[in-house]
């Protein structure tokens, strides 16, 4: 039975490997123009800037208004860009379309979005939006070899399909925050 259950969650993610790659190959005319998005994107990621967390802050952790995000980096934002640390967003108003690893996701009132670090992003700029971004590393989360096991694991940062979201229910957003 323990086998069985290490088997599981290998077994998910090879087929979800499969299918990755089933649907990459389905049409010849499908394969070609994935190899030109390959292209483009290899071309775009030669010119992404990357970012590093903020130096002096000693825990290597930070919580942060978007309004004060964007109103210190609004060049950095609206163009594709890598964080060498971990996101949390949480959108509190506004339903707009933010960008990573070149898939553009709709975004839910009230939702959390889980951002893993090295991934590309832009920020939708045209859309009006309110929030906050946690900001950490791995020298702030992983103080043992379980959490750095986690942090490497968990779909919230690690989902091969698609980026985490979570919506919250204003009941929870009213509970929390009494």
């Amino acid at each position: 039975d323990q086998v069985s259950k290490s088997i599981l969650p290998i077994d998910s993610v090879v087929n979800r490997i499969f299918i990755i790659f089933k649907i990459a190959t389905l049409h010849t005319g499908r394969q070609v123009k994935a190899k030109k998005r390959l292209n483009i994107k290899s071309k775009l990621t030669e010119k992404i800037q990357k970012y590093d967390f903020k130096e002096g802050l000693p825990q290597e952790f930070e919580i942060i208004d978007f309004d004060l995000l964007f109103y210190d980096f609004f060049e950095e934002m609206r163009k594709p860009h890598r964080a060498e640390f971990y996101q949390i967003f949480w959108f509190q108003e506004g339903l707009p379309t933010h960008t990573v690893d070149f898939k553009p996701i709709k975004i839910n009132h009230n939702s959390l979005l889980f951002i893993n670090k090295n991934s590309v992003q832009i920020f939708d700029t045209k859309t009006k939006f309110k929030g906050k971004a946690i900001l950490f590393t791995d020298n702030f989360f992983c103080k043992t070899r379980l959490d750095t096991q986690f942090l490497k694991s968990t779909i919230l940062f690690n989902d091969l399909l698609s980026i985490a979201q979570i919506n919250i229910s204003d009941s929870i957003i009213e509970t929390i925050f009494k």
